[in-house]
């Protein structure tokens, strides 16, 4: 279906989130690799100006968080709110906001 319809990979729900975002918050590394694979943007934001990034950390998804970093993933951008990963985490879950500080950001 894909192959056919390319337009798929940038499809977005009422809150602008893709089919990335839905296996991204799943924490679907297989399904994420392989929408990735096929020109997926790891760096996409939903409506509200958050990237996926952000929400991988926020629930505590540190396999897949590496992956999206060594991937290309921008862990230096900044929510549309003007928080960056570090601030946007320490909201949810002050341990993985440690974490992904710790890790570089």
């Amino acid at each position: 279906m894909l192959r056919d319809i390319p337009a798929l990979l940038h499809l977005t729900s009422g809150i602008g989130e893709t089919a990335l975002h839905f296996l991204a918050v799943e924490n679907d590394l297989e399904g994420v690799q392989w929408l990735w694979s096929k020109g997926s943007d790891l760096n996409t934001r939903n409506a509200f100006g958050t990237p996926a990034l952000f929400e991988v950390a926020q629930l505590g998804y540190k396999e897949l968080y590496d992956w999206f970093v060594a991937n290309g993933a921008d862990r230096t951008a900044v929510g549309k709110d003007g928080r960056d990963l570090v601030e946007h985490v320490l909201e949810f879950d002050p341990q993985m906001a440690e974490w992904v500080s710790k890790r570089g950001v």
